[in-house]
């Protein structure tokens, strides 16, 4: 007997349901742990969005309470205690929230994930010896202790031999110790997870967990995933996952024919259910939230032309990529985006709908601005914001406050990923460095060209071949791809090269910025004139430059975003399979400017332009 076809809407409303999004949980019996585990995790790069998107599940739960079940997860060489949370490497190998009586299955199912195949060169690899004495040695340096990267370092070499030390992992600022490539693995096998921060220093502990079968946690996966997102399809599991489509496929199908899950119609094609579990709501859902950054829903929620219909797509994914805004959620599908600014104890929230707001939602929206601001145990203020700059002929618009005024899609300052002098900062709201609470500021304000901007310092000699002088101004690492940022008299240039990939070829682009009537206004304070290349079949690149600001566009081949960046550049991914990122190098407002005017829903000709 065939199954009945499930609507979109009868999807959202279970899924929002079984999350706690159509009403938080009692808190009476459930536990921060309990709902990380209904959302299969809490993505937690940025720990301040994966605190709000647990509280907001949970009655009157703030970001103490997750805090002290986190906190409650350590201290004892007996493993976590019951109903706390472990900060560990999660699905897609990015941080999460995990329940710490899921562990044993989650790092069960992580460790039967195909692995990659690795960029490393061969004499900077472990070999298998080596990797079980450096997981050995970590387990038994982080049980009943928290260490930090350069405490455990000590304690693996006292373990191993200096071998395990060696500065082989390319870094920007130095070179990581060999034994740092095993990291993922460690926390795979359950001996490593994040204890508490020590001032701005990460430690490490190790959380006490055997995994589970690799073939039955699998299932659990799978089981709990479809549980909470079905109907999904294979290939839905693998992009949430970050593993291969043939390998998600291969695995469905040895399930269904066990009889663990079943197709039915959904959407336009077919989708998998956990066996039985065929249940959905009558009615639609209906009612207003305030997602954070990657929060689960929207994260693993498809398909995603449902869930970020229309305008909704263009203004609140990043190249197809859910998690890089705050969203407004209105009856199970994305309507807006939104975005905060604290001072002390005082929260400033801007909401910017993707259309009107009836009365009824206008109501609801201040009653989520309350709340987030309980959550994050601070006085939540309406604010509305207008942004007087003039762009390439666009004129700013007013953002939309909490009250629900209708805007332009001009109304906000983009919200990308924006990546410091230091390290990788995920920030709530920030636009450059030099701009850290997102303010818009006026066109008027003056552009520091290229040539006067301030180098900054690299590892070795990467310009080395490139004669005359030349000013790095900003340099990238995608995986282990490294991408360079320079400007040389009157020229721009770029170098992205691999490192311990012999296939990959490097790839150096130099463009002059344009004289007199040449070039092409393709972005502000233009004109520009490009060039672009590739590297073989794995990686490309298009530069355009001009004397205020370069503007690359780079694939490395890697389904990863960059992972570190320093000096003046903001990075928003533009596509994710193959991960694509625009690279903007220049002074805060010029960055500013130009990710402002793409934001409005301008786009510069097509990548792989002709070279000029």
């Amino acid at each position: 007997m065939q199954s009945p076809p499930v609507s979109w809407t009868a999807a959202s409303a279970r899924r929002m349901h079984r999350q706690g999004l159509l009403a938080p949980a009692a808190a009476a019996g459930t536990s921060p742990a309990d709902i990380a585990g209904r959302m299969l995790g809490a993505h937690a790069q940025v720990m301040s969005a994966a605190e709000l998107s647990i509280a907001l599940r949970l009655d009157g739960a703030t970001r103490t309470d997750v805090r002290d079940a986190l906190i409650g997860s350590y201290g004892s060489d007996q493993g976590p205690r019951p109903g706390t949370l472990v900060k560990t490497f999660g699905p897609r190998g990015t941080i999460h929230l995990l329940p710490a009586h899921d562990l044993p299955w989650w790092t069960g199912a992580l460790s039967a994930l195909p692995g990659r195949a690795g960029t490393l060169s061969p004499e900077a690899r472990m070999t298998a010896t080596q990797t079980d004495e450096v997981l050995a040695a970590i387990g038994e340096a982080l049980t009943g202790a928290e260490l930090t990267v350069d405490e455990l370092t000590e304690a693996i070499v006292a373990r191993t031999g200096a071998w395990a030390a060696d500065p082989v992992m390319p870094a920007f600022q130095t070179l990581w110790p060999r034994w740092r490539q095993v990291t993922h693995t460690a926390a795979r096998h359950g001996v490593l997870a994040f204890g508490h921060d020590r001032g701005r220093k990460v430690t490490y502990t190790n959380p006490g967990c055997t995994p589970a079968t690799p073939t039955r946690s699998l299932h659990e996966l799978v089981n709990r995933y479809l549980r909470a997102y079905g109907p999904a399809t294979a290939e839905d599991f693998a992009a949430w996952l970050a593993a291969p489509k043939s390998w998600a496929a291969t695995l469905f199908a040895s399930l269904a024919e066990r009889g663990r899950i079943e197709e039915v119609p959904f959407a336009s094609g077919r989708a998998w259910l956990a066996a039985g579990d065929t249940a959905f709501p009558d009615e639609p859902v209906r009612g207003l939230r305030l997602l954070p950054y990657f929060d689960a829903y929207v994260v693993a929620c498809r398909p995603r032309e449902l869930l970020f219909p229309g305008s909704a797509a263009t203004r609140a994914l990043a190249g197809g990529q859910a998690g890089n805004h705050p969203v407004l959620l209105i009856d199970g599908t994305v309507a807006g985006v939104w975005h905060q600014r604290r001072t002390g104890r005082r929260l400033a929230l801007t909401v910017e709908p993707l259309g009107s707001l009836s009365t009824a939602h206008r109501r609801a929206l201040d009653e989520q601005v309350e709340r987030t601001g309980a959550m994050l145990e601070a006085t939540a203020e309406r604010r509305s914001r207008r942004d007087s700059a003039s762009i390439s002929g666009h004129s700013g618009k007013c953002a939309e406050n909490v009250a629900g005024m209708r805007c332009g899609p001009m109304a906000q300052t983009r919200r990308t990923l924006i990546i410091g002098a230091a390290s990788v900062l995920l920030l709530a709201g920030c636009e450059s460095a030099g701009d850290p609470d997102g303010e818009s500021h006026s066109s008027g304000t003056h552009i520091t060209p290229l040539v006067q901007m301030e180098p900054i310092p690299v590892v070795g000699d990467p310009l080395a071949g490139v004669a005359g002088p030349t000013r790095i101004l900003s340099e990238l690492q995608y995986g282990h791809h490294r991408l360079i940022a320079y400007v040389k008299g009157d020229s721009c240039g770029v170098l992205a090269a691999s490192k311990g990939d012999s296939e990959v070829n490097p790839i150096h682009l130099v463009s002059n910025w344009p004289v007199g009537g040449d070039g092409s206004n393709v972005y502000p304070l233009g004109p520009y004139n490009s060039a672009s290349g590739g590297g073989g079949q794995k990686t490309w690149a298009l530069l355009r430059c001009s004397k205020n600001a370069m503007v690359i566009e780079y694939s490395s081949g890697e389904e990863v975003a960059p992972e570190q960046a320093r000096g003046p550049v903001t990075v928003a991914q533009v596509t994710d399979s193959p991960a694509t990122s625009r690279i903007t190098v220049g002074d805060p407002e010029a960055r500013r400017q130009i990710e402002d005017w793409v934001k409005s829903g301008n786009q510069a000709p097509a990548s792989r332009a002709r070279a000029r």
